[in-house]
Order: C-alpha cells, then sequence, then structure tokens
C-alpha cells in the first residue's frame, strides 16, 4: 500500500481527504484528476492525496498524521518552469514537509516532471524519476513504477543530488 502525495499548484481546489475538485492552472499537461485516475487503475489499494505547492503547517501536519498507515510514500511533483533555466524551486514549506517525512526514509520515490534541476532540492531517496512536462511522461513513470515498464533514459546534463 502506497501513499501518493501529489503536488498541486495553490490555485487548486481541494476537497474530500485530498482529490483535487478544481485545478485552475495546469496549462493542459499536469492534470491532477487524471493522474489520480492512473494511480488508482495501476496501484488499487494506494491512496493519493493532493497538497499545495505552498502547504499550511496543517496541511503538512495533516499529511504526516495520514501517511502512517501506509507501507511507503510516493511523491509526485512538478514545477512548471517554461525553460530549464534552473531558476524555479520547491517552496521552503514542502521540503520541509519532504525532509520530515524521510527522517525514517518513508518516502520511497520521488516523480519529479518538468524543471530537473529543482530535484537537487529533494533529500535523498531510493529511488528518483524525472520527466518532462508532459502528460505522457507521468504515464510512463507510473508504469515504471507500477513494473509495466523498463525505467531508462539517462539526463544529458548533470544535477547535484543531496
Amino acid at each position: 500500500r502506497h501513499f501518493f502525495l501529489l503536488t498541486v499548484k495553490n490555485e487548486s481546489d481541494i476537497k474530500d481527504n485530498g482529490k483535487v475538485t478544481v485545478d485552475t492552472f495546469t496549462n493542459g499537461w499536469f492534470k491532477p484528476a487524471r493522474i489520480t485516475k492512473k494511480i488508482e487503475e495501476l496501484f488499487p489499494n494506494s491512496t493519493v492525496r493532493a497538497i499545495y505547492q505552498f502547504p499550511t503547517p496543517n496541511q503538512n501536519m495533516d499529511v504526516l498524521q495520514d501517511s502512517l498507515e501506509y507501507d511507503d510514500i510516493v511523491v509526485i511533483n512538478c514545477t512548471d518552469c517554461p525553460a530549464y533555466a534552473g531558476s524555479d524551486s520547491i517552496t521552503h514549506r514542502l521540503l520541509a514537509l519532504y525532509n520530515a517525512l524521510q527522517l525514517t526514509n518513508r518516502i520511497s520515490t520521488f516523480l519529479h516532471f518538468a524543471n530537473p534541476f529543482v530535484a537537487e532540492e529533494l533529500p535523498h531517496a531510493k529511488r528518483l524519476m524525472i520527466g518532462g512536462a508532459a502528460a505522457d511522461s507521468i504515464d510512463v513513470a507510473l508504469e515504471a513504477l507500477a513494473g509495466l515498464r523498463e525505467p531508462k533514459g539517462h539526463l544529458t546534463y548533470d544535477i547535484n543530488l543531496k
């Protein structure tokens, strides 16, 4: 049983235990409802929980508490930067949550999409998968995580992971 933590834009409407009901800022490729449906198909005994890219302290506490009953945590993170300029970043509150979850090695996988340089800010996890800013990238990464595809590919540049 996996606990999927799906980061969404602050403009999204999160209700019903972390489900995204309205997403207003996806630019056509990062669609939380579509991602949630794909996860539910591939991992039927798992839970998907959305969290804002700039979460409140209470949201962080809720995620920490809700994640305790699961075997591991898979974080799906996206940054929507039009050019790989390295200037985008993960918010400090989200990084604080990731670090808190990873203190006891609870995060098994980071799936990171769009600006790959932002992945340098993530705490170490057993597995890191990086994909482009495309819905197909998300599908392929989830299928690889489910064992339906072989994860392959290499970045054409170096990023310094923690």
